[in-house]
């Protein structure tokens, strides 16, 4: 039996020692000292022996229910390990891959146990994005992507061509801010494209006040891309 670092002795046993003479019970610890430390056993005389015997049953069980319960905590431990590894993995994968998707096949890709970021960094896949914009603009664009993913409806190449295109254009037409403020009333009501006449032509901005709760429905008239 390997050594043990320590042992719990109960009350109950207490019956059994007091029936002992002081040397006995000097014995007795001796004895049970050479068991947790697995040491040679001193001798014993019957009675004391007897004693004894009780004694060691109940920590040979303890030690045991223990090593049971280490022995799961280790393998717990090395599982979760794992997960883990394969969890941040599988999020890096995302990342990487989750932003300019042209495809259904690339939104299939995607774990549905993981969320897809709430902001999307602007992937290898469109190298001339930071080339072509600004930050802010480049990070609306990034946002808009994500959004539109998210409902399965990415991008193909040739739509992503033109929608570049036409926030180049209307950069330049009504400023960055209004074009990211036109971006984000759009994917606050939910709507399916980006409604380019709320841009307020007089002032530059969008229009986000007064029409912040229209339905798409209503807005079927309006210039989409």
């Amino acid at each position: 039996m390997p050594k043990r670092e320590s042992f719990v002795l109960y009350t109950d046993t207490a019956q059994h020692i007091q029936r002992l003479s002081l040397e006995q019970r000097g014995q007795l610890l001796t004895a049970i000292f050479a068991l947790a430390s697995d040491e040679e056993f001193p001798k014993l005389d019957p009675v004391t022996d007897m004693a004894f015997s009780f004694i060691e049953a109940q920590l040979k069980r303890d030690w045991l229910k223990w090593d049971a319960k280490r022995e799961k905590r280790a393998q717990a431990g090395s599982q979760g390990g794992k997960a883990s590894a394969a969890v941040r993995k599988q999020k890096s994968a995302i990342v990487s891959n989750a932003s300019f998707a042209c495809d259904d096949e690339a939104n299939e890709a995607v774990p549905a146990s993981v969320s897809a970021p709430a902001s999307v960094p602007v992937s290898a896949s469109v190298p001339d994005l930071q080339e072509r914009f600004s930050s802010l603009v480049a990070g609306c664009i990034s946002e808009w992507l994500a959004y539109k993913k998210e409902r399965r409806e990415a991008y193909k190449p040739t739509g992503l061509k033109s929608l570049l295109t036409e926030i180049e254009n209307r950069v330049k037409q009504h400023g960055e801010q209004a074009v990211c403020d036109v971006i984000r009333l759009t994917m606050s009501n939910g709507w399916r494209g980006i409604v380019w006449d709320k841009i307020d032509r007089e002032g530059g901005k969008a229009n986000a006040t007064s029409e912040i709760h229209q339905s798409e429905p209503e807005l079927s008239g309006i210039t989409r891309l």
